[in-house]
């Protein structure tokens, strides 16, 4: 399993602090939430004032035979464990990003004729709508390549949450 040294996180989480959804990765940096359930993510399920993300959901997806071919839809779903049923601290840094994001986001979907409000996703397409996870992977690679990180998947950025906390002395039942 590739986790991203010091070095290497500092890279990225600077290289992309502008990109517009630099937000995510950082959430997934400084949370540990899984892709799916940053994709699923709607601002209901974040509050600002309290401080926390409600994870209760994921994007995934599924294999569907249509009579004719098998295709893949997105699909929304509560997550597969209770144990995935969490509230999860938001980091100062991260509420301030959280609230950039938002503000960028509605007036560039306002621009379109388009409304962004609690029921909108935190990370869309450029319509509003959920972005497919294998555009985000592509989004995410090359972010790595903009802020000259080597390639790994997102999935490491979860790891690299876990390994920081452990490094930092956390409780490992806590991080788990």
């Amino acid at each position: 399993i590739k986790i991203l040294g010091r070095n290497e996180l500092n890279l990225f989480i600077s290289g992309t602090k502008s990109l517009r959804h630099g937000v995510a990765y950082y959430m997934a940096v400084t949370t540990g939430m899984r892709k799916g359930e940053i994709l699923a993510l709607t601002w209901n399920d974040i509050d600002l004032v309290e401080g926390f993300i409600h994870v209760k959901k994921t994007l995934g997806r599924v294999k569907v035979f249509n009579g004719k071919e098998t295709c893949f839809n997105d699909v929304i779903r509560d997550c597969k464990t209770e144990n995935s049923r969490r509230y999860i601290p938001i980091l100062p840094e991260l509420k301030k990003r959280l609230i950039e994001h938002y503000t960028k986001e509605k007036i560039r979907l306002k621009s379109k004729g388009l409304e962004y409000g609690n029921d909108s996703f935190v990370f869309c397409n450029e319509y509003g709508n959920h972005i497919t996870p294998r555009n985000f992977s592509k989004h995410f690679y090359n972010a790595l390549a903009k802020a000259k990180v080597s390639r790994t998947n997102f999935h490491a950025l979860r790891h690299t949450f876990a390994t920081v906390l452990l490094e930092e002395g956390k409780d490992i039942k806590l991080i788990s």
